[in-house]
């Protein structure tokens, strides 16, 4: 009796769980039930037999069970153990060739300085027309940085889940490689040489004149240089193995030429006299004479090349009582006064001159505000310094050449370049008068009702000038140089109160 109670015990128990509950199982649980309701009751002996393999086979399947969880247990445990984090690069990692397996970023990185340090240290040679100069790559501009390998190479082994860190580490222990980062700097590579090969340039020279007693031009010739093509050879040095202790390049030269060639010259070069323009002035004002001999003395010998702007401020320079120029009447917002450097203006003017015969395209020019006598209405130029300025371009394909001359009562000034033959220049002027207006003003010295003139007025006048170029007796061009307005000075007439 207690036996089936135990059997029973373990049918109850098995109906409880159906997911273990065999076909069986459920046969004889039907017979249990059956006996229950008054069936024939099963038989010991058969119950005790299957509930004893029963027992057996659940003790089986958990002694499996308890082995594999202290299988699966120890294996992940392991893997834990393996892949756990040292602060160390795994083994079987190189990097720039050096063996950072189990070593710390810090001292990894020691060791990279290092290599880097030996590598700058690496000559190239180069051989130029059978001598030997020599620079280091780290002199040459070469740049060079672990800081990416070394991030990627400390990452292995890190990233991940467990299994997937596992395999990075197995892999590595098969090797994995990393190079350093590098490059060049091409600025400094371009300097270093530069100054390298400076001992070896050969600079050209520009072929020269000189001006002759006659005012022409004496031609020497030029010569040419030589130099290190830096541009190729910077190319060269790039692609050098820089894991190499020592590189040797051969230096090729290329020829440097002169900016300015007797062939150049040959066409630019002064060949006569192109124009010349005189004016006159009152020898007996003696400080304004002498302004203007100093202000021509300055212009004389001024050489103005093909294309270039002439100012005649940048040539004269300031006036000023330390290089003698002298008090003499100027005008000052249309009254004469007293002022330094009077004079300078008939330089200026008679140069505007020159420039107006010699067909030259004027850039700048301001006419005087009152008329003036020592030239015609309206090819006058006023000059104030630093900013009231007269300009023009050589645009005569060859060089000019300026000589001014003073004597007695006149200024006269030449232009030397290349005269053409046949060639006149004509300079019309249209000039409309504007009358002097009239101020009456009270003078009680003056009796009742008697006028006096006190100042003569002086008419002003609006000037249009043209210029026009003949060559052969045919007109090749015809130019507005623009307006000229001049003011009037007024009629001042004093009364009697």
């Amino acid at each position: 009796m207690d036996d089936r109670r135990t059997d029973e015990g373990e049918d109850s128990a098995q109906a409880l769980n159906p997911s273990k509950v065999t076909g069986h199982e459920i046969a004889a649980t039907g017979e249990a039930a059956g006996m229950a309701l008054g069936a024939q009751p099963l038989t010991l002996k058969r119950l005790g037999k299957n509930s004893f393999v029963r027992f057996l086979t659940h003790k089986v399947t958990l002694a499996i069970m308890v082995v594999l969880v202290l299988i699966l247990g120890s294996g992940v445990t392991a893997l834990a153990v393996y892949t756990r984090d040292t602060g160390l690069f795994v083994p079987g990692i190189t990097v720039a060739g050096i063996d950072v397996g189990n070593l710390t970023k810090v001292a990894a990185q020691v060791e990279i300085d290092r290599k880097i340090q030996s590598i700058w240290s690496h000559m190239v040679k180069f051989d130029v027309d059978g001598q030997t100069v020599a620079g280091t790559l780290g002199d040459l501009g070469l740049t060079l940085t672990a800081d990416k390998a070394l991030a990627e190479a400390y990452a292995i082994g890190r990233e991940g889940n467990i299994v997937e860190k596992a395999q990075q580490r197995r892999a590595a222990r098969r090797g994995i490689h990393f190079e350093l980062s590098s490059a060049w700097d091409g600025e400094k590579l371009s300097e270093a040489l530069t100054q390298i090969f400076a001992p070896f340039k050969v600079a050209p020279h520009d072929a020269a004149f000189t001006i002759t007693p006659a005012n022409t031009m004496e031609i020497t010739k030029e010569s040419v240089g030589k130099a290190v093509d830096v541009n190729v050879l910077t190319a060269q040095v790039q692609k050098l193995d820089i894991f190499q202790p020592e590189n040797q390049l051969k230096v090729s030269f290329k020829e440097d030429p002169p900016k300015l060639t007797v062939a150049i010259l040959e066409k630019e070069k002064i060949t006569g006299l192109l124009t010349s323009y005189t004016t006159y002035f009152d020898p007996s004002q003696t400080e304004r004479s002498e302004n203007v001999r100093l202000a021509a003395d300055a212009l004389n010998g001024a050489l103005v090349a093909p294309g270039e702007v002439f100012s005649f401020n940048k040539r004269v320079g300031e006036r000023t009582a330390g290089k003698g120029y002298q008090d003499a009447y100027i005008i000052v917002n249309g009254q004469f006064e007293e002022g330094l450097g009077g004079g300078i203006c008939q330089v200026s003017s008679t140069l505007y001159n020159m420039v107006l015969q010699a067909d030259l395209p004027i850039i700048e020019r301001t006419n005087h505000d009152l008329a003036i006598a020592y030239v015609p209405l309206g090819q006058d130029a006023t000059v104030a310094w630093p900013n009231l300025d007269f300009q023009f371009r050589n645009d005569s394909g060859g060089y000019i050449l300026v000589r001014t001359k003073t004597e007695k009562n006149r200024l006269t000034i030449d232009f030397y370049g290349q005269p053409q033959p046949g060639r006149q220049v004509i300079i019309n002027n249209s000039a409309t008068p504007v009358p002097p207006p009239e101020q009456r003003v009270t003078d009680n010295s003056l009796p009742h009702g008697q006028e006096r003139v006190k100042q003569e007025g002086v008419q002003g006048y609006k000037v249009t000038s043209t210029r026009t170029v003949v060559q052969s007796g045919k007109v090749v061009k015809t130019e507005t140089l623009g307006s000229s307005n001049y003011a009037p000075t007024p009629k001042i007439i004093e009364v009697g109160p």
